[in-house]
């Protein structure tokens, strides 16, 4: 069912006032009525009642659908403006993702980088996937009509929280793929070339499930932007 507009509420309050304004009216007149005799000072008086009932009437009503439809636009705006925003979020965490990913799967930016730099972008990644989840969580309880648009976002952002971790064992297996000589204490009987190859395969492996996710993930993201569309206010 389509919603009014405050111009259709309006038309609509003032169709109810001049109802209810002749029907009080019609039933004056009948009350004090002294047959075919006409009253100028009773009429007069009734007039003014009805007239005086009605602003009455108008006033209060007028003032509720006023504020009621300045509440829903509010609502609306505030719907839109957050929805809009969790999906941009979505956006920049995977291109933010996606270029953390290149810089360790490029064997030469990965020597450049070091644990600590990489261990900041994996923390800082995790902080606002984090804080997105929350804000989202905050809308899907606060507001029905984004149901479909809340879960579905929700579901991509803790899918994203998994990709980053998995990113991060990729990294590590890179890690020790490359300095042997510094992880290669697990097994005795394993050259560093050995565990070198090992670490290569662990690599391939996970980056194969990683990238598998990642198309899973990146997937969502025309049904969610139609979701957060459909959020925004109708002109």
């Amino acid at each position: 069912m389509a919603k009014k507009t405050l111009e259709e509420k309006i038309k609509l309050v003032c169709w109810w006032a001049l109802g209810l304004t002749i029907l009080y009216f019609l039933i004056g007149a009948w009350l004090i009525g002294d047959g075919p005799k006409f009253d100028p000072t009773k009429t007069y008086n009734l007039l003014k009642d009805t007239l005086t009932l009605t602003a009455a009437f108008l006033a209060p009503v007028a003032a509720f659908v006023l504020f009621s439809d300045w509440r829903e636009q509010h609502i609306e705006k505030l719907l839109e403006q957050e929805s809009s925003e969790i999906y941009a979020s979505y956006i920049d965490i995977l291109d933010t993702w996606q270029h953390y990913r290149f810089e360790v799967e490029d064997d030469e930016v990965f020597t450049q980088s070091t644990i600590e730099s990489r261990e900041a972008k994996h923390f800082g990644l995790m902080d606002r996937v984090e804080k997105a989840i929350q804000i989202t969580e905050q809308l899907q309880s606060r507001d029905i009509k984004a149901k479909e648009f809340t879960e579905l976002a929700l579901n991509c952002f803790k899918e994203i929280r998994n990709l980053i971790f998995e990113l991060n064992i990729l990294g590590s297996f890179k890690e020790k793929q490359f300095n042997p000589q510094k992880y290669n204490f697990e097994y005795t009987d394993e050259s560093n070339s050995e565990f070198s190859s090992r670490m290569e395969l662990n690599f391939e492996g996970m980056q194969e499930q990683m990238m598998t996710n990642f198309s899973r993930v990146y997937g969502n993201k025309s049904k969610l932007f139609a979701f957060s569309s459909n959020l925004k206010i109708q002109n």
